[in-house]
């Protein structure tokens, strides 16, 4: 099924309609397997009208066992538009109240700014409360790779690169190797075998590269 995820590739339903974008593959930890995609609907029309629209949180987590096809052409999911939309939020944001200290008014000159814009239509967002707090829905021992997700060479410590796509075995959705844009003149895309892969934290593949092997990373193939 699943042989490469690019970050940004096309995403369908079954019915072919476009519902979205490729934005994180979602890997566990220990297996190193792909467990979920997450996928960016975009914005809508009115959440665009609304005061942060922008920042509202859209990307669906995908269970792998629902990406039915992926080709070159995007990825397509066994689920119609309406199943898509009830779908789990990747990221749930949520604001918490800010204890006033005694003699503090709730407002600072800023948010009083604007507050009072947004009252008359001029379209600056109100007053939210100070302190927000980000959950990503990861199972236990998951992380999820975005797009442009560095890539740290662990002796010397330092950034080589950045992934462009995760390979998969088809069968088994263990992760392969993944196609990593060195940072070098050229920019080539190579590919790093998950044998070298120690870890991924926080968006971060870690791996373990002499320069000798640096220097002898396959080139990717089906570069375009």
């Amino acid at each position: 099924m699943i042989e490469q995820l690019r970050i940004g590739a096309r995403v369908f339903s079954s019915d072919g309609k476009q519902i979205g974008a490729l934005s994180r593959v979602v890997v566990s930890r220990a297996e190193l397997m792909v467990t979920a995609l997450v996928v960016d609907p975009g914005p809508h029309l009115s959440e665009l009208l609304e005061p942060g629209g922008l920042d509202k949180s859209r990307d669906r987590t995908v269970p792998v066992a629902l990406a039915r096809e992926v080709t070159d052409d995007g990825i397509t999911l066994n689920c119609d538009p309406a199943a898509f939309a009830r779908l789990p939020l990747f990221e749930r944001r949520e604001y918490v109240d800010t204890p006033v200290e005694a003699g503090h008014s709730r407002f600072r000159v800023g948010e009083l700014v604007n507050y009072l814009a947004s009252a008359f239509g001029l379209g600056a967002a109100p007053y939210v409360p100070d302190t927000e707090e980000i959950t990503l829905d990861l199972a236990p021992g998951s992380d999820a790779l975005p797009d442009d997700a560095p890539i740290w060479r662990n002796t010397p410590r330092e950034e080589i690169g950045v992934v462009e796509r995760t390979l998969a075995d088809a069968a088994t959705q263990r992760v392969t190797g993944l196609v990593m844009r060195r940072h070098s003149i050229d920019d080539r895309l190579v590919v790093v075998p998950a044998s070298v892969i120690t870890s991924v934290e926080d968006g971060v593949a870690h791996v373990e590269l002499t320069d000798e092997q640096l220097d002898h990373l396959p080139l990717y193939e089906d570069e375009d």
